[in-house]
Order: C-alpha cells, then sequence, then structure tokens
C-alpha cells in the first residue's frame, strides 16, 4: 500500500507544479495561481474516491487487508495535501526565476 500512496503522491505533486505554473502563466498572479491550486485541491478531496483496490494492493505485492489501514477520507486528504506541496515548490521556481529576471515580458522589438 505503501508504494501505491507513494505513486499517488508523486502523481498529485505533479499535477500540482502543472496546474500552478500553468495559472502563473496565463494570470502573471501568484494569488490567482494559489487559489487555482487550492481550488483543485479542494476538488480532489471532494470528488475523488479515496478508497484502495485491494486488488491492486495484491498486485504491488501488499496483503489485501492492507487496504483498509487509512481510511477513505485521509487517502484524499494525503492526495490533495501531495498537490499542495508541488504548488508550493512550483512557486518558489518562480520567484527563484523572477530573481534571476527569466519572468519578465520581453517585448518582442524585433517585430514592427
Amino acid at each position: 500500500m505503501i508504494r501505491i500512496l507513494i505513486i499517488e503522491c508523486i502523481l498529485s505533486g505533479v499535477f500540482g507544479v502543472i496546474s500552478f505554473r500553468l495559472a502563473w502563466t496565463f494570470s502573471k498572479s501568484k494569488k490567482i495561481s494559489w487559489g487555482v491550486s487550492i481550488i483543485l485541491g479542494a476538488i480532489v478531496v471532494i470528488f475523488v474516491p479515496g478508497g484502495m483496490n485491494a486488488g491492486l494492493i495484491s498486485e504491488y505485492g501488499g496483503k489485501p487487508s492492507d487496504a483498509m489501514i487509512l481510511p477513505p477520507i485521509a487517502i484524499s486528504f494525503l492526495r490533495s495535501l501531495c498537490l499542495l506541496v508541488g504548488a508550493w515548490l512550483a512557486s518558489l521556481i518562480v520567484r527563484y526565476r523572477e530573481k534571476m529576471g527569466l519572468e519578465r515580458d520581453p517585448g518582442y522589438k524585433d517585430f514592427p
């Protein structure tokens, strides 16, 4: 079960990075980007079922009884937390790129 949770956390973190970066690209506002990430995290908690498939756990080498170690709401909150951690990492990258001057609009001076 731990392997499956690690895979889900990594995947949720990647979704968090992508959602934050896309929101930042379109809005250039950290507040809007964080808002999008928090809303996406709430959608994960509310609409994505938190149960683990016992067949999937046994396929990865665990016991089918391991499916009930964590309650489904805890798994949903873990997914949402990993999504927000991914968004936090993306905000650190954006801050670093801003310090380097890579996030400024170049203005395209080569076109008339």
